[in-house]
């Protein structure tokens, strides 16, 4: 049985939560049958509760790790409605003549500005709820 605390469950139905794994607090995924015990840090007196600055120091790593995955899936969507594998895959057509120069120099110059504006709003210490629109968009 593990010590568990702070549980929520993700759309897949498994657990997320943190658990009491040698004298440390751990972030850790249970299937949804585990056996388990609630417990606040208050029942550990030799564990003390993580400071504030520490809890939001993690909630804005979670945001920023989140907002890169935000914003990478919709460059490859974009990219892969276009026939690409996926953003990645237009820098084989760009420097050179072909047929696909110039529509892959446009997805790698809005790429570049998407993760140029990302990475302002990251410096600025908050994510926007809707960060992809505030993403540039696509010139053509």
């Amino acid at each position: 049985m593990k010590v568990v605390r702070n549980i929520k469950e993700n759309s897949a139905g498994n657990l997320k939560c943190e658990s009491l794994i040698d004298g440390q607090w751990l972030v850790l995924t249970m299937p949804p049958n585990s056996e388990y015990e609630i417990h606040e840090s208050s029942d550990w007196p030799d564990i003390k509760p993580c400071p504030q600055s520490e809890k939001d120091a993690h909630a804005l790593s979670e945001a920023i790790a989140q907002a890169n995955s935000q914003v990478q899936a919709m460059l490859d969507t974009e990219a892969q409605q276009r026939g690409y594998d996926d953003i990645n895959s237009i820098g084989k057509y760009v420097g050179y003549p072909n047929d696909n120069q110039v529509e892959c120099e446009a997805l790698g110059a809005w790429a570049a500005a998407c993760w140029t504006k990302c990475k302002a709003l990251k410096a600025g210490g908050v994510m926007p709820s809707d960060l992809l629109a505030e993403m540039p968009k696509l010139e053509e």
